[in-house]
């Protein structure tokens, strides 16, 4: 038989830590995903700013970061969304309908493709959102920030 020897003191101290880190790791999290976050919305700014013209009313206002949050209770998220009336216009594209005498019986003329900026957008922040988040748990995980 082997000989193991356990102490208790040891076991305890790492149920502390194993409860401090339970505790303090959510608010890291909520802290590093408002700062990705932040990231995200001024990339999809600059990538909105190069493609959309200035007068396409209030699009660049409207960009707006929203409050981390449990996915399905597992996974922590956060997004970045346009809330303005007409940002899936800019979006995913539109008919271009000539105006006719009652509303929706206009003729269809064109149609205008979309920018798709947010697709765009994070699919180049991709790399740079994994390797922040590698360095984040690094940082958690070296220095015991809990």
């Amino acid at each position: 038989m082997a000989d193991y020897e356990f102490s208790d003191k040891e076991l305890l101290a790492l149920a502390d830590d194993l409860e401090k880190m339970s505790e303090a790791v959510p608010k890291l999290v909520k802290k590093f995903l408002n700062k990705e976050g932040t990231k995200l919305k001024s990339a999809v700014k600059k990538l909105a700013k190069t493609r959309v013209r200035i007068d396409s009313g209030n699009y660049m206002k409207h960009l707006k970061r929203g409050k981390p949050y449990q996915y399905k209770g597992v996974d922590w998220s956060i997004r970045v969304y346009n809330a303005s009336n007409h940002a899936h216009l800019i979006e995913d594209g539109h008919d271009i309908v000539a105006k006719g005498s009652k509303r929706g019986k206009g003729k269809k003329v064109g149609h205008k493709n979309g920018y798709h900026i947010h697709a765009d957008a994070e699919r180049r922040f991709v790399n740079t959102y994994v390797k922040d988040a590698m360095d984040f748990l690094d940082d958690v995980l070296d220095e015991g920030k809990w």
